[in-house]
Parts: C-alpha cells; sequence; structure tokens
C-alpha cells in the first residue's frame, strides 16, 4: 500500500512538472516498458523507441497524471495500444508493399520487351528525380530488400525516418508514374485522331 501512496504523489509532482520527479518514474518503469514492447514485438527496436514515445506522451500530457487511479494499468494499457498501432501499421505497409510489387510484378510479365525496358526507364528516372535520402532509402529498401532497421543503420538515422523516407518516396513515385502512363496514353489517343 505503501507503493501506491508513493507513485500517488509522484504522479502528482510529475503533473505538476517536476522533471526529477519524471526521472524518477522513467527510471522506475522504463525497464518494464521496454520489456512489455519486446516480448509483444519480438524487437529490441521497437521496444526501446516505445519506450522514449510512452514516456514523451506521459511528459506530454502530465497534467492528466492526477486523474489515474492505478498507474501500472494506465501505462501499460498505453504500452500495448501503441505496440498494436505499429504492428498494424507494419502490416499496412507489408500488404501496400506487396500490392504495389504484385501490381508492378503483373504489369511487366504481360508487356514485351520493348515496353518492359520503356517502363523501367520511366521508373529509374522517377526514382533519379526524388530528393536524395528518399533516393537512398527507396533503393536500400526496395531494391536491395533491406528491412528499415538495416537501411536505418546503415545511414546513421531512426527506423522511423526511413519509413517516412519510404512513404513519401512510394507516394511520389505512384504520382509520377501515373502522370508519364497519362501523358503516354494523351500521345497515343491523339495519334488516332
Amino acid at each position: 500500500m505503501q507503493k501506491h501512496v508513493d507513485i500517488k504523489s509522484l504522479l502528482f509532482q510529475v503533473a505538476e512538472g517536476d522533471e526529477a520527479a519524471f526521472r524518477v518514474l522513467f527510471n522506475s518503469y522504463c525497464h518494464r516498458v521496454n520489456s512489455f514492447a519486446t516480448g509483444l514485438t519480438r524487437s529490441e527496436t521497437i521496444g526501446q523507441e516505445t519506450v522514449q514515445e510512452i514516456f514523451m506522451k506521459i511528459w506530454l500530457k502530465r497534467e492528466a497524471l492526477t486523474s489515474v487511479i492505478n498507474f501500472d494499468a494506465f501505462l501499460f494499457t498505453m504500452v500495448r495500444n501503441h505496440v498494436y498501432n505499429i504492428m498494424r501499421r507494419q502490416a499496412l505497409e507489408a500488404q501496400a508493399k506487396s500490392t504495389f510489387q504484385g501490381e508492378v510484378v503483373a504489369t511487366f510479365d504481360s508487356e514485351d520487351d520493348d515496353v518492359l525496358s520503356e517502363r523501367k526507364h520511366m521508373l529509374d528516372k522517377v526514382v533519379d528525380s526524388l530528393p536524395q535520402q528518399q533516393r537512398r532509402v527507396f533503393q536500400l529498401c526496395q531494391l536491395q530488400g533491406l528491412k528499415y532497421q538495416e537501411a536505418a543503420a546503415l545511414l546513421n538515422i531512426s527506423r522511423l525516418t526511413v519509413k517516412t523516407h519510404m512513404q513519401q518516396a512510394l507516394k511520389t513515385i505512384r504520382m509520377q508514374v501515373s502522370r508519364l502512363i497519362l501523358a503516354a496514353a494523351v500521345i497515343i489517343v491523339s495519334e488516332f485522331f
């Protein structure tokens, strides 16, 4: 029971903006949060990122800590929801990547070599037009098949930065390729009329 009173008083101090109390809270729970998140994801990196993100949220919304009755339940519910959101995003990204690759492969398989060569040249041109860091991330992850964490380590940036660059690169590529295909279709149609 004494622990409950101590955590309550610690939460009130954090809610008032006491950085020393926040450090005590962080040091008391960071290893448990990391272990829990790592156990759910089987990724030490995601576990460490989860610790940072959860405690950043706690600090940013610290005023709400005064209404928390059971901090352990509150904290581990936050961690669980955060990890599930990450896993949901990863599943959606994997599905989108698979769909994108499947569409590209299906399209390329059905075309003759000249069209295939032209489309590859078009894709290369679009990739070359990407900002340098996006291009490097796209080449490492999409063309060389590296995982986000591997690309992050190679480029000395965070996994989340790699993810953001990939999302932006794929969005730009889809838009540019669509525009080029539309322009080519307009040219072809105009030749007949």
